[in-house]
């Protein structure tokens, strides 16, 4: 006799972003480490961290590998569990 069962998957997908910008002179490396871990605990993607630092300094470049070229994709199945019907 057959049986339902439901597979749960995990899947993590890494994407590359590169973003050129000019750093004004007034401001310190120290500044822009600042502003760089601001940056990374308020995103929530790549396209965030440009659209941040965009608001305040001139972007020269910006590229993406989203969503057609993923840097690393990890699949496992982390739960497998009968079904009642």
């Amino acid at each position: 006799m057959s049986k339902k069962v439901r597979v749960t998957v995990e899947e993590n997908v890494t994407y590359k972003h590169e973003i050129e910008l000019v750093q004004p002179e007034n401001v310190s490396d120290e500044k822009m480490e600042e502003l760089y871990d601001r940056a990374e605990k308020r995103a929530q993607g790549g396209d965030d961290v440009h659209s941040m630092l965009a608001q305040s300094f001139n972007v020269t470049k910006y590229s993406t590998g989203f969503p057609r070229s993923p840097l690393n994709v990890e699949v496992e199945i982390i739960d497998v569990m009968d079904v009642k019907e």
